[in-house]
């Protein structure tokens, strides 16, 4: 890495990006927003409500808030430091109405995985991603030994734990079913007779390949593309509707913020009306 000294403006508030821990495509977006961006009129109010006017996304707006933090962090100077608290950031208006967040079922996550079984590699993918409620980049770092065979083998008559590194480089253990847990092994010892090192990722194929992977896949068996994220958003709604409570599924997730986790865990509408059976009984009152 440079040193400080040597680098510019926006590499080094590139690198402040990337200790926090954001995604290659969030890095991308904001580098985008940058060069966009008249760093020069940072502490000019007009300028920034024009800005924000000009794009109306949340992304933007996202970027603004950091780059303006970062800026406060390390300028030398009061007087800038004291206009930049003053800055107001606009909210995005005029937006659309979200939509409800795709996600799978369990049965759902199981027939895509069996009609792409033909490959160990992808049935194993869609099934690890469901059940560890994974990020696909969660799930293509996954190693041999991120499995913690040892536990499992002393204990094989309870859910396997899989050790994965999520935003932020923060670690986190996720559960394997029983059944599943053998299977995977067979898979990962004929990987070994292969010459697969430990230290290789199990899972050798490009996060845009196992997006159209995917999304051929649920296409076939749903009838409608879908992303891998939506195994993820499955699991958290699973888990939220065999009651976990919400900050349970946030830390199974590894979300910092219970909010977002709020946002994955959606009640399916049969889950409302077995909740509301449940409630009220059977009763039919005239």
């Amino acid at each position: 890495m440079e040193n400080n000294n040597t680098q510019t403006k926006q590499e080094r508030f590139q690198t402040y990006l990337e200790s926090k821990g954001l995604s290659k495509r969030t890095l991308k977006e904001y580098a985008y927003y940058y060069n966009k961006f008249e760093t020069s009129k940072s502490t000019d109010q007009q300028y920034i409500e024009s800005w924000i006017r000009g794009f109306n996304q949340q992304v933007a707006r996202a970027f603004l808030k950091h780059y303006l933090h970062w800026l406060k962090l390390h300028t030398q100077s009061q007087e800038v430091e004291l206009k930049l608290a003053r800055i107001e950031i606009p909210n995005i208006t005029g937006r659309k109405a979200k939509k409800i967040r795709e996600f799978v079922t369990e049965q759902e996550a199981k027939k895509i995985a069996f009609s792409i079984a033909n490959n160990p590699r992808n049935f194993f993918a869609v099934l690890v991603s469901f059940y560890g409620g994974l990020r696909a980049s969660e799930l293509l770092a996954i190693q041999p030994y991120s499995f913690q065979w040892k536990k499992w083998d002393d204990n094989p008559i309870k859910p396997g734990v899989l050790k994965v590194v999520g935003k932020g480089k923060k670690e986190r253990e996720v559960f394997i079913p029983i059944g599943l847990m053998p299977k995977i092994k067979k898979w990962i010892q004929a990987l070994a007779e292969q010459g697969w090192k430990r230290d290789q990722p199990i899972f050798d194929i490009s996060l845009n390949r196992w997006q159209v992977v995917f999304s051929q896949a649920s296409e076939k068996v749903l009838g409608k593309k879908l992303s891998p994220h939506c195994l993820r958003r499955g699991c958290a709604t699973h888990l939220f509707n065999q009651g976990w409570q919400l900050n349970q599924v946030q830390a199974y997730l590894g979300h910092a913020n219970i909010s977002t986790t709020s946002i994955y865990t959606q009640l399916s509408n049969k889950g409302l009306q077995d909740k509301f059976e449940k409630t009220f009984g059977s009763e039919n009152e005239q």
